[in-house]
């Protein structure tokens, strides 16, 4: 997967900045998405549409397209969206834990 450069995602700097406040959630290069040890989302910006990756539960969903230049109801639909792939991964990753025993 190829780096975004810097001018590929300064149009979604107020969504990227709702992401990030995430719990969980490192961004580990530009538009770059881990929660915690798992690839969440990424962007795919070398040719048009720029395109989004993002899991949704414990499998990546359906690619979004969020054009360049996105108006604010993109961007406010972008963030809810991701926001729901989120809470599909969190509980999926909870479910996953193994418990541990009550003995000692």
């Amino acid at each position: 997967m190829t780096r975004n450069r810097p001018n590929d995602l300064r149009d979604l700097r107020d969504a990227l900045a709702r992401i990030r406040t995430l719990p969980g959630l490192t961004e580990r290069a530009p538009g770059v998405f881990w929660l915690r040890r798992t690839p969440f989302m990424h962007f795919h910006t070398t040719r048009p549409p720029r395109r989004v990756h993002a899991k949704n539960g414990r499998g990546w969903g359906a690619e979004i397209v969020l054009p360049v230049g996105a108006t604010r109801a993109e961007r406010a639909a972008f963030v809810r969206e991701i926001r729901v792939r989120y809470a599909a991964c969190v509980a999926g990753q909870a479910r996953a834990r193994p418990r541990r025993s009550a003995t000692r």
